[in-house]
């Protein structure tokens, strides 16, 4: 995942005890840190089994810390305001489909603000490390979840890069057991977080971030996502603007491998343009050559008319075949 901001300001302060994280849950992260005085190695951590979703549940109230109220009170100013409801705007299209994937997973649902911080809900941002999509994966970072090539990159299908988000989230829970910790190992890696932990003998977030244990980036994009979720998930006490949309639902048409999205336009009635602004992710504007068949995005009011394109077409069809010509002519 792509860094967060420099805070110029490090933390001064030891924070102890469970902070019922903003907006975030922790209330189930168990806290194994050594208390004062003890000096046993700690727990060895978790090897890789099964992703869990962890049970948790959002927290209503906050535990103020100097470091949250410093990016609560930037985010809540004009220019911070400002910042979140554009994003927020930007994000309406994905946040139906990206929250009910939290829930199905029992995952905070204040997860969905992490796109917020990561590429303000912008399916096709790059940042200049070269991190992508809405969850800014780098390419090294995919595993098996999502596909790079030629053809496709599908670090800009919301519906893959979501899944693979919360994945990677899960699994930094299921082995970190700690929310702030999981989030930290998002923006620092999990790995990183780990050689923390063990060198410090504690999973307390704070005292890793004192401790300098920590990349200083990853200090910061803790309580910055903390402070975010807080003022967007309590828009009406900032003045924030709010967005009425009816439920958006997404579902997944299979169309065949490497028919070109003029030629479904042509079928389904849906301009090319649209159909590529749901699926950006596909570099030739066409489903992938080499493949029998490829989903692609479409909102549940439009399905229809995909679904009907997608029974006119076969992979013999002439359609294919004239598809590809057009394309080997451009």
């Amino acid at each position: 995942m792509r860094p967060a901001g420099h805070l110029s300001n490090r933390f001064p302060y030891t924070l102890r005890g469970t902070l019922a994280v903003a907006v975030l849950l922790l209330a189930t992260s168990p806290s194994i840190g050594a208390s004062s005085g003890d000096n046993r190695p700690p727990e060895p951590l978790s090897e890789r089994q099964v992703i869990v979703g962890p049970s948790v549940f959002s927290n209503p109230d906050i535990s103020r810390s100097p470091e949250i109220d410093h990016y609560i009170g930037l985010y809540s100013g004009t220019a911070g305001l400002n910042y979140i409801s554009r994003s927020l705007r930007a994000g309406l299209p994905y946040r139906d489909f990206i929250v009910q994937q939290l829930e199905a997973r029992r995952m905070p649902r204040e997860l969905y603000y992490l796109a917020l911080i990561e590429s303000n809900f912008d399916a096709t941002a790059v940042s200049r490390s070269g991190a992508v999509g809405l969850w800014q994966f780098m390419e090294n970072s995919i595993e098996d979840w999502m596909v790079i090539n030629a053809e496709v990159d599908e670090r800009r299908d919301f519906y893959r890069s979501t899944h693979a988000a919360l994945e990677k989230l899960s699994w930094n829970f299921t082995v970190l057991e700690d929310w702030l910790l999981a989030i930290a190992a998002y923006n620092a890696g999990l790995g990183h977080v780990r050689r923390a932990i063990e060198s410090a003998g504690t999973r307390d977030y704070w005292q890793l971030a004192e401790a300098g244990l920590l990349p200083d980036q990853t200090v910061d994009y803790v309580p910055k996502f903390v402070a975010i979720a807080w003022v967007a998930e309590h828009g009406g006490r900032y003045g924030l603007p709010s967005y009425w949309l009816d439920p958006l639902e997404w579902k997944r048409v299979d169309m065949p491998g490497g028919l070109d999205l003029s030629t479904i336009a042509e079928l389904s009635g849906i301009p090319t343009d649209t159909l590529h602004s749901w699926n950006p992710h596909l570099n030739k504007r066409r489903t992938p050559r080499g493949t029998v068949s490829y989903p692609l995005n479409v909102p549940l009011h439009y399905y229809g008319s995909l679904a009907a394109a997608a029974e006119i077409v076969s992979p013999s069809d002439r359609l294919i075949e004239r598809s590809r010509r057009t394309d080997n002519t451009q």
